[in-house]
């Protein structure tokens, strides 16, 4: 039997918000979920294979998978977290600790240690890391985001911050 296109999408929703409500500020890299627990018992098969192909989650063993920071990121944005109060509060710290990094800055973007911005933000390394690598600020915001490079030193656009324009 084929199922729909339209429940193969709401499955896939129901599989990306379960395990992101699970994570909090866990590295993703740390949690294992199970195909066959109970969380996920009414999740199809064919939607982790679905899942996988969108790059949402990696496998591991056997009917075991990480969700990755692009899935992070989605399961954040179905979930609406940027509009809810805590979370709302914490991006709003991290961004300005880093739009405090750019200010006078007209000739190129400037750079914070991952340590440095989560002691100034009060954010933990964890969600900064899944918020940058997944480009949440891009996504869900549609604002010029930052990058975590791989010395773990935040590059801040001049632009940081900005609405992005429409293309």
């Amino acid at each position: 039997m084929t199922v729909s296109l339209d429940k193969r999408r709401h499955n896939l929703n129901e599989a990306l918000i379960r395990m992101t409500e699970h994570v909090g500020e866990t590295p993703l890299y740390e949690l294992d979920f199970e195909a066959k627990s109970d969380r996920f018992k009414d999740i199809l098969a064919t939607t982790w294979d679905e899942l996988m192909e969108c790059g949402y989650t990696k496998w591991r063993w056997q009917d075991t998978y990480n969700l990755t920071v692009e899935g992070w990121t989605e399961g954040m944005i179905l979930l609406e977290r940027h509009k809810q109060p805590e979370f709302e509060a914490k991006l709003h710290k991290l961004m300005g600790t880093l739009k405090d990094q750019i200010k006078g800055r007209d000739d190129h973007e400037a750079y914070l240690p991952l340590e440095q911005a989560a002691a100034e933000s009060g954010v933990s390394q964890e969600l900064i890391r899944n918020v940058l690598e997944g480009r949440f600020i891009e996504k869900a915001l549609g604002r010029i985001g930052a990058k975590l490079d791989t010395d773990q030193v935040i590059v801040i656009p001049r632009r940081f911050g900005q609405r992005q324009l429409g293309r």
